[in-house]
């Protein structure tokens, strides 16, 4: 054998693969995890600023808002406010005792509404009166808290010449920093707070980097630099006013993975570890994979009746064999069981795309459309076009078999919208969806179904008919009600459907949208699945879907 031959016959076997593969792959792999990393870290780099950048966005733009509106609010005051207008005359008889009580409740009504300033005052020079109206809530503490807090600024405004602020500016009062706006002459000033520490608080509470910086300062000044920081500054459009914010870079680096710092290491140890690798993996998983692709073989030759020994080697190729032994004693039956599992599956898929597009349910709405296409009520033909447009997106899913409750829950609701169309006053609707329902995965329409069946059979010429939707979670059950007091169903038909026997009755009709459900629920959630149903005729209906549900397993 010439030397070309040895070559080609050493490469060609599966330790020498194995180690070319190995080298070429874990040399590469090194590279890439480096610059992958150096990747990661910028790009949550930038991230961090965008972040900074948005949520610093938004919340100044409310602060312009609220800045906006208290200019509009004081405003008004001095157009059309005539106990305001008194104040600001400063004639010392009753008429200006009233305005005084007059405006302090003003004031404490527009602080209330949240949209404006945090705190109002006014200040008469000439009768000595300082009025503060600050709510409690700003300390987190009623009572005492507060009153100190009104204390502290009205001690603050009294002694400090503020008419000579202009505009918004920032200031400190007792540690706490405050947005002001005066208003006013020396004579007769008025103005507003905007809490500085509530906006810092509620910018913390959104950005979830430690050692996070918020200063809000005059516009062209800045905060002082901090090493090795990312920061971004917001200016408002309504005031000469800056928001900084800033994170140490190395908070924002540390949220990376230890799993993508880990990499880097095993990365490195990956280079002196290549000859003992693959001395083990020539052991541990070379040897018996040969082992396996010779059985494999046998198997695919058709020799069905071979069998692997009993391996010495790791738990899991001992596993392996005894599982590719019990794999060719069952492997017809497997394939037959596989076989009519899938065609059940497909049978029921069948039934379900039957249920979702039922004829009488498009002739119903399109007689509806055409109907009020007739009577020009065009609000109501754009709503029902809407409706029909989610119901088909909905049925014509991605191929998923189960979606979040949320989005039947809004189709459910518009169908009912649609459906006070059809039957005015026919029926009304209440609902009592916990939060933690609408995250259940459930399949599509399955709750949709019902509601349609009160629409189609449950309602009750010549009254309103109540319906309820009740969805929640507990105990490890997922537990969705729908009832009605509308027309009842049958003490058989009860009965049948609550023993699970669904068979050919009343002239030929078969209950096949409550079956499929049922059949669906226990498909996908198992046999301890129910579906209950108490009704009596004349009073109405109540079903019950119930299914164990693990938000961990969802």
């Amino acid at each position: 054998m010439n030397r070309r031959g040895l070559i080609g016959k050493a490469l060609d076997s599966i330790s020498s693969k194995v180690a070319v593969i190995i080298i070429l792959s874990i040399l590469p792999l090194n590279v890439l995890v480096v610059i992958a990393t150096y990747q990661s870290i910028s790009a949550v780099q930038n991230q961090a600023h965008a972040s900074l950048e948005s949520t610093g966005g938004l919340h100044m733009q409310g602060l312009d808002s609220r800045i906006s509106a208290v200019n509009y609010y004081f405003y008004d005051l001095e157009e059309n406010d005539a106990d305001f207008l008194r104040l600001m005359r400063q004639e010392g008889d009753d008429a200006y005792r009233i305005s005084q009580t007059a405006v302090a409740r003003k004031f404490n009504t527009a602080v209330m509404a949240s949209d404006t300033a945090d705190g109002f005052f006014y200040c008469a020079a000439g009768l000595a009166d300082l009025v503060l109206i600050l709510p409690g809530s700003l300390t987190g503490q009623p009572g005492v808290a507060a009153t100190r807090m009104r204390r502290e600024i009205s001690g603050w405004l009294a002694a400090t010449e503020i008419i000579r602020f202009t505009g918004w500016n920032v200031v400190e009062v007792e540690g706490a920093e405050w947005l002001l706006r005066v208003y006013g002459n020396e004579h007769f000033y008025y103005g507003a707070l905007i809490s500085l520490d509530e906006l810092a608080l509620q910018i913390s509470e959104t950005i979830e980097y430690d050692g996070l910086e918020i200063n809000i300062l005059p516009r062209g000044s800045s905060a002082p630099a901090q090493k090795g920081s990312i920061g971004a500054d917001i200016d408002s459009t309504r005031a000469d006013l800056t928001l900084s914010l800033a994170v140490p870079r190395r908070s924002v680096i540390m949220s990376l993975p230890l799993t993508q710092w880990a990499s880097i290491v095993f990365a490195f140890m990956y280079l002196f570890l290549i000859p003992l690798l693959l001395i083990l993996l020539n052991r541990i998983l070379i040897r018996p994979l040969r082992g396996i692709r010779g059985a494999l073989l046998h198997l695919k030759q058709g020799d069905r009746q071979y069998r692997m020994d009993s391996s010495r080697d790791s738990l899991e190729f001992r596993e392996i064999n005894q599982s590719f032994n019990e794999m060719a004693d069952n492997i017809e039956h497997l394939k037959i069981e596989n076989y009519e599992k899938e065609m059940a599956r497909q049978r029921m898929e069948l039934r379900n795309l039957q249920l979702q597009i039922r004829p009488h349910f498009l002739l119903n709405m399109f007689k509806l459309m055409f109907s009020l296409a007739q009577m020009k009520e065009f609000a109501s033909i754009q709503k029902l076009t809407l409706y029909l447009s989610n119901y088909f997106r909905y049925i014509f899913r991605s191929g998923r078999d189960l979606e979040p409750f949320a989005r039947e829950y809004d189709l459910i609701k518009e169908y009912l919208e649609i459906s006070v169309l059809r039957y005015p006053s026919g029926f009304e609707a209440r609902y009592e969806v916990d939060d933690d329902a609408l995250a259940v995965n459930i399949p599509p329409l399955l709750i949709h179904n019902f509601i349609e069946n009160v629409i189609n059979h449950g309602l009750v010429s010549g009254r309103t008919v109540q319906i309820a939707l009740k969805a929640e979670c507990r105990d490890g059950w997922a537990v969705f009600e729908i009832s009605d007091d509308g027309a009842g169903i049958s003490e058989q038909i009860t009965d049948n459907i609550n023993n699970g026997v669904f068979r050919t009755e009343e002239g030929g009709r078969i209950h096949v949208g409550i079956y499929n459900s049922l059949q669906r629920i226990r498909y996908f959630y198992g046999e301890e699945s129910t579906l209950q149903v108490r009704s009596e005729p004349g009073k109405g209906s109540c079903f019950v879907v119930r299914f164990p549900y693990d938000p961990k397993e969802d």
